[in-house]
């Protein structure tokens, strides 16, 4: 939450998005790696539909350790995946 600057509701709502990308997709591998870019952009996806105040990607990518191509791309993967 501190580095995030997300609402808590955005946590709820990130879970929802991750649990609906899985079960739509079972086949979905999770591992150390892609749970964290699982996680992170779930919460940015969130942030952008809850809160009335988001940040640009460059932002996320960097308070997640990614470069802001690989999170466009995850960002278009799973809003495919949640459509």
């Amino acid at each position: 939450h501190t580095y995030f600057a997300c609402s808590i509701e955005c946590y709820v709502v990130a879970l929802l998005y991750i649990d609906r990308a899985i079960k739509r997709h079972p086949r979905l591998v999770t591992d150390s790696q892609s749970v964290h870019r699982l996680a992170l952009c779930g919460l940015m996806l969130a942030a952008k539909f809850q809160d009335d105040i988001f940040y640009a990607n460059a932002f996320y990518a960097k308070v997640g350790g990614l470069t802001v191509k690989e999170l466009n791309s995850l960002e278009v993967t799973m809003l495919r995946m949640l459509d």
